[in-house]
């Protein structure tokens, strides 16, 4: 499964974003998303949360792109540039 498919997953599964449940697998998804080089940019991840009308979208996004970072850091990626990891 790519990492869109498991995003769709887990919003239809869980009404509340803001249950410590749904944050254990949304750091999943983050994780599972840094493997996935079909990953959601931070637009079209925006256009998803707004679709199913998700409240705390800010800091879904937030946290999404500072996981992916803490991730490539400590992976040792040089982060942006022309060959670097992109978010």
């Amino acid at each position: 499964m790519d990492s869109k498919k498991f995003l769709l997953k887990i919003l239809k599964s869980y009404q509340d974003t803001n249950s410590l449940q749904f944050w254990k697998v949304y750091y999943d998804f983050i994780s599972y998303s840094y493997e996935d080089n079909n990953r959601h940019g931070l637009s079209s991840l925006s256009i998803i949360l707004k679709s199913y009308n998700i409240k705390n979208e800010k800091q879904l996004l937030e946290i999404y792109a500072r996981g992916l970072l803490i991730i490539a850091r400590k992976e040792g990626e040089i982060i942006y540039g022309s060959r670097g990891f992109n978010i």
